[in-house]
């Protein structure tokens, strides 16, 4: 779940109770914000008989939000663990509220219970592949390629651009700004050079986070997936990316071939990856180990100096590891 800092005065107890309480008749006994996120603002809600989460949006329209919902239904209608939106007494999925003279959206949800995903717990992985897969093949959606491409390299375009801008007197502070920029623009290229695979890859709206944080586990089953915040229509091979650059950059390189063998041979269960989905997957991974690192230093949501090095260390490990194994060898026949 997301929570953000410049939020964190914004609603109190009181406020919470009265909203839940005029809005969904609930009684309130307990609130308490998630330690988790970055963007949204998100509380655990105890009542005498049941759980929920209640979040707060804080930069997504209320179109936006409905989308999320609606992808949300999708997939939990198809029995995968995935928390239910409850209607207000409107019968609407969205309660507005005014917080210090500001509109802001809200929603209730009800609670999954277990512990995030952690990046050790390599037991987890085949199944986490296999849900994936599963998502996917639910949720593909036939988008105009032309569209597609252009939507990516929009987006491209803003975090190579005005993101690096911003971030400039970081790497400058830290005496990083060459080596960065150095890695950053190859990893620019490298997309650049994949684009025309771009218009013949398969689409969908997807999740944008599924890592470990986002993943519930209990009794050694995955038990919810959380925090769709992130929901867009992009290349599914672009969530897997997320996907592993979040397992690989939480490993030692000695770990990739086992994270990057399971994963796939899981995935692989219920979704194959054509050629080209697994020839543009190694650059995605690259493209999203910057890509987050720019946003959050750009937003100055996270400190500089340990990400940076982190970033750089991951792609100059991830490089040397695709020189050793070339990628497709996980094409299945």
């Amino acid at each position: 779940m997301h929570s953000c800092s410049h939020m964190k005065n914004l609603i109190g107890y009181k406020k919470i109770k009265d909203i839940l309480n005029s809005e969904y008749q609930i009684e309130v006994l307990n609130s308490t914000p998630t330690k988790k996120g970055l963007i949204n603002h998100s509380y655990f809600i105890k009542t005498l008989k049941k759980k929920y989460v209640f979040r707060i949006y804080s930069h997504k329209t209320i179109e936006e939000i409905l989308f999320e919902i609606r992808v949300m239904n999708i997939i939990r209608t198809h029995n995968l663990p995935v928390p239910e939106v409850l209607k207000n007494k409107s019968r609407k999925y969205t309660t507005s509220a005014i917080l210090n003279k500001k509109k802001y959206y809200c929603i209730l949800m009800e609670f999954m219970d277990g512990k995030t995903l952690e990046s050790s717990y390599f037991e987890m992985i085949k199944p986490m592949a296999e849900l994936q897969a599963q998502i996917h093949i639910l949720i593909k959606k036939r988008v105009k390629a032309r569209q597609g491409v252009d939507q990516v390299l929009k987006n491209w375009a803003r975090w190579s651009k005005e993101e690096i801008e911003k971030i400039k007197p970081i790497l400058k502070k830290y005496k990083l700004e060459e080596i960065y920029l150095e890695k950053f623009y190859k990893t620019k290229k490298d997309l650049n050079n994949q684009l025309s695979n771009l218009l013949k890859i398969p689409y969908a709206e997807c999740h944008n986070d599924f890592f470990g944080g986002n993943i519930l586990i209990k009794n050694k089953q995955i038990s919810g997936i959380v925090d769709f915040d992130n929901i867009e229509t992009v290349p599914i091979v672009f969530d897997i990316a997320n996907t592993f650059k979040s397992w690989l950059l939480r490993n030692k390189p000695n770990k990739y071939k086992t994270i990057l063998d399971e994963y796939l041979t899981g995935y692989q269960k219920y979704r194959k990856l054509s050629k080209k989905e697994l020839g543009i997957l190694p650059v995605m991974i690259s493209a999203r180990n910057f890509a987050v690192t720019n946003s959050l230093l750009s937003r100055k949501l996270i400190k500089g100096k340990d990400k940076l090095e982190r970033t750089i260390e991951f792609d100059i490990n991830w490089r040397k590891y695709l020189h050793k194994k070339p990628f497709h060898i996980y094409a299945m026949a």
